[in-house]
């Protein structure tokens, strides 16, 4: 995965901070071979297969509370704007259709966002076990601070699932569940935001490989998390 690079800072900082191993409770009793402790563990996991890996980070934030995990990441986050941290919002919606107001080309610009670059791609996601892709239409947006506080860069992800497909246009979501000869209807909103330190070609194209490589792997538990759209098909036919 191109976000593996992530995992592998995730190590080396907790191996060069003793002080948040529950083995090692104070600052105080750190190794003063501290880099060697560093270097064996970023040896270690880069050689490890992905699901050692998995175990290694695993492992490592055990016993830690959600605060602490979250000001870890945050660390790391904030270092160096890699992009290779990766924040997922996926939001489930019920109820009456609505306009989709809430995304991000609404929603980031009212925070104080302009966005630089606004594009469609579709992510060839994989390849699966079996060596097949999954075709993705996404939206993919680059977005600046236009407040003038120079808060850092941000590249933006989304994409719906609604009534059973994957839908990237918003109007595609309404026309979706405006169909009155469907019984049910749903959508949901997968959103994929990562810190970059620019939004030249480089850094979007790095955060748009590495969001795609992040969504081959999570696609099969995002989509446990929404309705069996061909299951209920079959549960509630037509009349």
């Amino acid at each position: 995965m191109q976000g593996d690079r992530a995992g592998a800072d995730l190590i080396a900082y907790l191996a060069a901070r003793p002080d948040l191993n529950a083995a090692t409770t104070q600052p105080s009793e750190q190794s003063p071979n501290i880099q060697h402790e560093v270097d064996a563990a970023i040896t270690k996991f880069d050689s490890s297969s992905f699901n050692g890996q998995i175990t290694m980070i695993t492992s490592a934030l055990d016993g830690k509370t959600t605060s602490e995990r979250k000001a870890i990441l945050t660390t790391l986050e904030m270092r160096n704007h890699s992009g290779d941290v990766i924040h997922l919002g996926l939001t489930y919606y019920t109820g009456l259709v609505d306009t989709v107001a809430h995304i991000p080309d609404r929603c980031y610009i009212a925070d104080g966002y302009e966005p630089s670059a606004y594009t469609v791609p579709t992510w060839n996601l994989g390849p699966d076990s079996a060596g097949k892709y999954f075709p993705l239409p996404v939206r993919f947006i680059s977005f600046e601070d236009s407040t003038g506080t120079n808060r850092i860069s941000k590249c933006v992800a989304y994409v719906f699932h609604t009534n059973g497909h994957y839908e990237s246009d918003p109007l595609g979501v309404r026309q979706t569940l405006e169909d009155l000869t469907e019984r049910f209807g749903y959508y949901s909103k997968i959103e994929l935001m990562a810190l970059v330190p620019s939004v030249d070609d480089a850094a979007t194209a790095k955060a748009s490989a590495a969001m795609s490589d992040f969504l081959t792997s999570a696609r099969p538990q995002i989509e446990r998390c929404l309705p069996d759209w061909s299951q209920l098909k079959q549960s509630h036919p037509k009349d």
